[in-house]
């Protein structure tokens, strides 16, 4: 692997052999006007749970409720703090746009005829646009979906994967989870 990088001429090298993380770089040439400041390696996470049986517990019909089970991270996550479950707080210092999905089943306590919404909440407020919709009938019969949103993070925002029951107060248990934002690349001006 390479630790050369060529601005779009090809004619001006970036050498990062030096070790540093963190470099800035003025008046490159070429199609990018001036690049202030390169980071790398770029923040991402990853969270997630397999075989959850922790319940998450509806207390009130059309409420956003935290996902409740204990989460797993990635050992590879670079500038975020995942020590608390189903939480990833971005602790890097130059805010940046982020790519979060996240992919899930849940399983619902009752066979109940129950419409859930899920989303991603940043900071514990809903993000708009990330509200994905499931029908469930059946106990015991595990269902799906998955959601993508871009996501603007400052040192300290985090990101919680939250639950809504839209028809009454049953509980769920969302079984298997995977979480994650990955930081798109800085801002050229």
């Amino acid at each position: 692997m390479s630790n050369k990088f060529l601005n779009d001429d090809s004619s001006t090298t970036i050498d990062l052999t030096s070790g540093t993380t963190n470099i800035n770089v003025n008046n490159i040439t070429g199609n990018a006007a001036t690049l202030s400041s390169l980071t790398f390696p770029k923040p991402f996470s990853e969270i997630y749970m397999e075989d959850n049986s922790t319940a998450t517990l509806i207390s009130n019909s059309n409420e956003w409720t935290k996902v409740l089970g204990t989460t797993t991270a990635n050992s590879k996550n670079q500038s975020f703090d995942n020590t608390t479950a189903n939480k990833m707080v971005y602790t890097g210092t130059m805010t940046k746009m982020f790519h979060c999905g996240a992919t899930f089943s849940i399983n619902p306590s009752s066979s109940a005829d129950i419409e859930w919404s899920v989303g991603v909440s940043k900071n514990g407020v809903h993000l708009t646009g990330s509200k994905t919709l499931l029908h469930s009938i059946t106990n015991g019969h595990h269902y799906s979906s998955a959601i993508h949103i871009f996501v603007e993070l400052a040192t300290n925002d985090y990101l919680e994967l939250y639950v809504q029951n839209n028809t009454n107060t049953s509980n769920v248990e969302f079984n298997d989870v995977n979480i994650f934002a990955m930081s798109l690349p800085n801002d050229i001006s």
